[in-house]
């Protein structure tokens, strides 16, 4: 007997992939007047993401996806303080998803660090089909397991 089937996932970042975030990320920087920790604090804490707004092409190709039922997998940088606001955006811009993952509270290490771990896990399970992250160097490192990594501005 042969191996049995993975279901086929796709993997989405959340941050300028499926929301759009330049008015958080400015007044974040704004607020912070370039002291890095403060910047985070802020950019990382529930205080702005009302000013986040969907990307409609890059949600249209994921729920294409889902129709398709293929298994819908966020990972994101954000921590773990965000979940609760992150589901309220996810369902208010009508994006459905089976599993997703946040970084814990004091994980400071690399975006492309972080994710490759969490890829690695999502392997064992699913065949991940492709992840869709505004980071290059996350987009590097999961190209070199062998994942397809696309960039969301190429998505029309």
């Amino acid at each position: 007997m042969g191996e049995t089937q993975k279901e086929k996932a796709a993997v989405f970042d959340i941050d300028g992939t499926l929301l759009n975030i330049q008015k958080r990320l400015e007044i974040s920087e704004r607020e912070s007047n370039g002291n890095k920790k403060l910047f985070w604090q802020i950019f990382l804490s529930e205080k702005y993401l009302d000013l986040d707004t969907p990307n409609e092409r890059v949600i249209k190709f994921l729920q294409e996806k889902w129709q398709e039922d293929i298994k819908v997998i966020i990972v994101t940088g954000r921590t773990r303080n965000m979940e609760r606001y992150t589901y309220y955006q996810l369902s208010t811009f009508n994006i459905p998803w089976n599993e997703a993952y946040f970084r814990s509270k004091g994980d400071f290490r690399k975006d492309y660090e972080y994710k490759s771990e969490i890829m690695k896990k999502l392997m064992q399970k699913y065949e991940i089909l492709f992840i869709i992250d505004d980071s290059e160097e996350v987009r590097k490192a999961i190209e070199q397991m062998g994942i397809k990594a696309i960039d969301p501005a190429l998505i029309s």
